[in-house]
């Protein structure tokens, strides 16, 4: 699951890598969650599916900071007790790494997370 420009980047190295057995859901309104629409998506997987929120933004940044206990809840709800987990940058004062280098580096890294 992801919002915004990531799920591009998360499409682009889903199909590079092959991995077809990835899905991605892109949540793209945040406030109000559309909790109905995302219960029955999430509703269509089973328990054993590994579900992660992911974000270019840092973790205490982006949509991560204000929607992870709703989205914890609606997992666990819809997948009946499945656990929602974080993939994506580490905490950070600053949006980014301040090197080209290293914020690509960071983003291949949580990306292949992802994708798992």
């Amino acid at each position: 699951m992801c919002s915004g420009k990531v799920y591009y980047d998360l499409d682009a190295a889903r199909d590079d890598r092959g991995a077809d057995h990835v899905a991605l859901i892109r949540v793209e309104q945040l406030y109000p969650l559309p909790e109905a629409q995302l219960k029955e998506i999430l509703g269509t997987y089973s328990r054993e599916a590994s579900v992660v929120w992911c974000q270019e933004e840092p973790m205490n940044q982006g949509a991560w900071y204000s929607i992870q206990d709703a989205m914890r809840r609606l997992v666990s709800l819809a997948m009946f007790g499945a656990e929602l987990r974080y993939v994506g940058r580490t905490p950070s004062a600053s949006v980014s790494a301040g090197y080209t280098a290293l914020h690509v580096q960071e983003q291949e890294t949580f990306i292949s997370a992802a994708l798992g």
